[in-house]
């Protein structure tokens, strides 16, 4: 059972950060200099803006209660074949979500990892739609 890393619950689904040494569902890469990143994040300023917004009520990052089905994500900025690539887009470019983080324990980063690992299965249902 892994209680401590930080989780987030979209759709009736749960994704939380791998434990060290813990093997992944999800492996991903935050590369800011990805010329063609699978999904281009952008943090933002306004909740009016965001197509995600995670406020921090406490100082302890939410928690999974061990369901079946949740998934882990790892984040690793070096991995050679990750299952997504990030790239933070500036204020000026085009992004694929906006992401809004207030206060609390999770990192602005790893929200925004976890919110694009959660788009991994509706990516993958839409490419393969397309390839049909």
């Amino acid at each position: 059972m892994h209680h401590a890393a930080a989780c987030i619950t979209i759709a009736n689904a749960q994704y939380r950060l791998a434990a060290p040494g813990e093997r992944a569902d999800y492996t991903v890469r935050l590369d800011p200099a990805a010329a063609v990143p699978d999904v281009r994040l952008q943090l933002t300023a306004s909740i009016d803006e965001a197509d995600f917004v995670l406020i921090g009520e406490s100082d302890a990052a939410p928690r999974c209660d061990d369901a079946p089905g949740t998934r882990t994500i790892a984040i690793d900025r070096s991995a050679p074949a990750p299952d997504l690539t990030i790239a933070f887009a500036r204020p000026d470019m085009p992004a694929d979500y906006r992401i809004y983080v207030q206060g609390g324990p999770i990192a602005p980063e790893t929200a925004a990892a976890l919110y694009a690992a959660a788009q991994i299965p509706a990516r993958r249902l839409a490419a393969a739609t397309r390839s049909n």
